[in-house]
């Protein structure tokens, strides 16, 4: 029996439209912010090593942005046209008119395409006067010619786009938490793939935040190398008073002339000097290497969730406007949209899962037989957990074993313990499985041991999820994934 509550369904529908038309609307506002940084990163080789990364990444997560706003808009229109179905029905069968149940945000006349952040290279900042003195001596290299304070402006909007992701998430979570409850297919759909937008954004904040390291990263390393150019400098004597001084004298320059040797500067201690600056520059353009293979991680990590939102940003919501007495008829094809995708993305991850395994994997139409076998299974019993375990290979065939004790901690029965879901302790792997309504402390305590585990000792441990978990909590697992190199993974597995 079909079981919906069309209130909290339009709650739901508006919170979820509200944070898709709010991505879209930042991702215009955080473009033109960073227009403003065209060309930050100058034009030396450093540079050209910096764009080539950085650009690609930018423009990757604005893209990303664009395509989970436009679909969680659409994802909440489509909700907002249950809503109302099930509000008319409701009271069709209580031989009532139907109540008011509430408005939708105005919705903008289309969506506007999504722009692309600048180039990061084509403006030098000026060297400075005397550079022109030494150029001749440095093996061809440049003055690095960034703008620092350009690059941390950059590094500012890239902070708030992460920070900003996460109270969308935040908006996001209390609107799906209303659809919880409710039982129907469409509104099951809504929530799939609202919960997936969910995800992602969590996605979208890390690589924001390599982001904003990338350009701090490389605004430091202009500040290094200017000092270490300046200190070689003055080591040898040269220093900007003397160089001043024989530049005022001489026009052109000529290094072995009687003004310059009486200002010390001979054509010897300008080759000593190049050299060194030259060794200089080939540091710093090493560190850009460095500092680029950050945006190498974010432009896939960022097209793999343009790719997963593409689908919901092409819902089909032409029709989806009306509401009332006719929302019935005008909402049946976006509806079945949504359904559809919610049926093909448990599919695809039930493929991805098989194929990462080697396994041979149903057909579309007998995994959703055998998906709604498992969905009467868990009305009646908490066998979700060994669902998880058989597709992730959790056995101990395997080497897995369930329901074991940390090692060199607090036995099974002491406080403060800690018990795997499942291990393979002699091969430091760990698993977790998650609901949605783990309690903060237990969470907490759990990750942190998890954590040192995963740090200290190079334990393997992944967390499978069986439903999105608060804001807060995702957002300390993606923070813990980013930083140990595969080594903690997360995996949703609703």
């Amino acid at each position: 029996m079909t079981r919906v509550d069309p209130a909290a369904v339009l709650t739901a529908a508006r919170n979820i439209n509200i944070v898709g038309l709010q991505l879209t609307d930042a991702v215009t506002k955080a473009t033109n912010n960073l227009s403003g940084f065209a060309g930050m990163a100058g034009t030396d080789t450093a540079a050209s090593t910096f764009a080539s990364s950085y650009d690609s990444a930018a423009n990757s997560l604005v893209e990303a942005l664009g395509k989970m706003g436009e679909g969680a808009a659409k994802v909440g229109l489509i909700l907002a046209t249950s809503a109302h179905n099930y509000n008319d029905a409701n009271a069709a069968a209580a031989h009532k008119p139907p109540p008011d149940i509430g408005p939708m945000p105005e919705q903008p006349f289309g969506c506007p395409p999504t722009p692309n952040v600048p180039n990061a290279m084509g403006d030098p900042s000026p060297g400075p006067w005397w550079w022109d003195l030494i150029v001749s001596y440095v093996q061809g290299k440049l003055w690095p010619n960034g703008h620092q304070d350009q690059l941390r402006k950059a590094e500012s909007e890239w902070k708030f786009i992460a920070q900003w992701t996460i109270r969308q998430a935040e908006l996001l979570w209390e609107g799906m938490g209303q659809l919880r409850a409710q039982d129907a297919e469409d509104i099951e759909a809504g929530w799939s793939v609202a919960s997936d937008v969910y995800e992602q954004l969590f996605t979208v904040s890390e690589n924001a935040k390599a982001l904003a390291q990338m350009c701090a990263d490389h605004a430091r390393n202009i500040d290094e190398a200017h000092s270490a150019i300046e200190n070689a400098v003055a080591e040898l004597g040269i220093t900007t008073a003397l160089i001043w001084a024989a530049g005022a004298l001489l026009t052109p320059v000529t290094a072995g002339g009687s003004d310059y040797a009486a200002a010390g500067i001979t054509a010897a201690k300008l080759a000593q000097v190049g050299s060194k600056v030259a060794a200089i520059v080939t540091r710093f353009e090493g560190a850009a290497v460095a500092v680029a293979a950050g945006g190498a991680r974010v432009a896939p990590a960022a097209a793999s969730v343009s790719t997963a939102m593409a689908r919901v940003a092409a819902l089909p919501v032409v029709r989806v406007a009306a509401t009332g007495a006719n929302a019935g008829r005008v909402g049946a094809q976006e509806q079945e949209s949504l359904k559809q995708l919610g049926r093909e993305r448990d599919y695809e991850k039930y493929v991805k899962g098989k194929q990462s395994k080697g396994e041979p994997y149903r057909s579309y139409d007998d995994y959703l037989k055998e998906r709604d076998r498992w969905d009467r299974i868990g009305e009646q019993g908490d066998t979700e957990e060994f669902r998880i375990r058989d597709e992730h290979g959790l056995t101990e065939a395997n080497g897995w074993k369930h329901q074991q004790v940390a090692p060199d901690g607090p036995g099974r029965f002491q406080e403060g313990s800690r018990i795997w879901d499942y291990a393979d302790i002699p091969n430091q792997r760990a698993a977790e499985i998650k609901s949605g309504s783990v309690p903060e402390g237990d969470f907490a305590r759990q990750l942190a041991i998890d954590k040192k585990y995963v740090t200290e000792r190079d334990w393997e441990i992944t967390y499978y999820l069986k439903e999105p978990l608060t804001p807060s909590q995702m957002t300390r697992l993606a923070d813990l994934e980013s930083s140990t190199g595969g080594r903690f993974k997360v995996e949703g597995a609703w």
